[in-house]
């Protein structure tokens, strides 16, 4: 037990406080700006809604998100019992990374597991409130899969790296991820998509200004990668993941 105790100090550098604090300081223009983005799966998320309630693909425009799938996911961030992924992702200039970051050098790191999403709004949920459950920089492999994410909590809870850390990309072109426990004051601030993919961000923006009641904005984020195309991203995988192998096994991970 003392070990184990050991290593979660070990890799407690920040809790939700500090990510709350960098994240009130959000310069949010254009060019420089700090987000949480919880991403939705797309175009096949829709396929897997509609799947399950025994609605043939055919009948539905396969790649449009349905409303009632966006609001199953802004419900979600609002569930004490739930736990939810999510990616920590900047654009900032070397000014504004030391005000937001304290550190000296600019940072680009534009990543996300999926192409459009939720931008998430904590400014409601208290600065002590224990609901960040893990922070690593890199991908953590469970690809929303119920049982994948909850083995993955039950081994890592507690290894919680700083905003700073987060967004130094070590491994090339991946994505971190935090994991969240949800709380009744979490809330949407916009919804995004990356450049290419604003189809899906006008989809979003609809449904959830009509979820919510209320105007909300969408923002197009241009992506930090040096791959052309989304399908050039997915095909270096193979590459990616042995980065991701090497990074976590020397920092500690497994």
């Amino acid at each position: 037990m003392a070990a184990r105790l050991g290593l979660r100090k070990r890799f407690a550098e920040a809790r939700f406080s500090n990510y709350k604090r960098v994240l009130a300081q959000n310069p949010q223009t254009p060019e420089n700006f700090v987000y949480v983005l919880r991403g939705l799966g797309l175009p096949d998320s829709g396929h897997r809604y509609w799947k399950s309630r025994g609605v043939a693909l055919k009948d539905q425009r396969a790649s449009f998100y349905p409303e009632d799938f966006v609001r199953e996911e802004i419900a979600l961030l609002r569930d004490p019992r739930r736990t939810f992924s999510s990616s920590l992702v900047a654009r900032l200039d070397a000014r504004h990374a030391s005000g937001v970051l304290g550190v000296s050098e600019p940072l680009d790191h534009v990543l996300s597991a999926r192409l459009a999403g939720l931008v998430l709004d904590f400014s409601g949920v208290p600065e002590n409130a224990d609901i960040l459950h893990v922070a690593w920089p890199t991908d953590s492999g469970t690809e929303h899969n119920a049982a994948r994410t909850d083995a993955y909590l039950q081994r890592h809870s507690g290894k919680v790296k700083s905003p700073a850390n987060m967004l130094r990309q070590r491994v090339k072109s991946t994505y971190n991820e935090l994991f969240f426990g949800g709380h009744q004051a979490m809330g949407v601030n916009a919804v995004y998509c990356l450049e290419g993919q604003e189809e899906y961000g006008r989809q979003l923006q609809v449904h959830a200004g009509n979820i919510l009641g209320r105007a909300v904005p969408l923002l197009v984020l241009r992506p930090t990668s040096e791959y052309a195309s989304v399908q050039a991203w997915d095909a270096d995988w193979p590459t990616r993941l042995k980065a991701i192998q090497r990074h976590d096994r020397e920092f500690g991970l497994y």
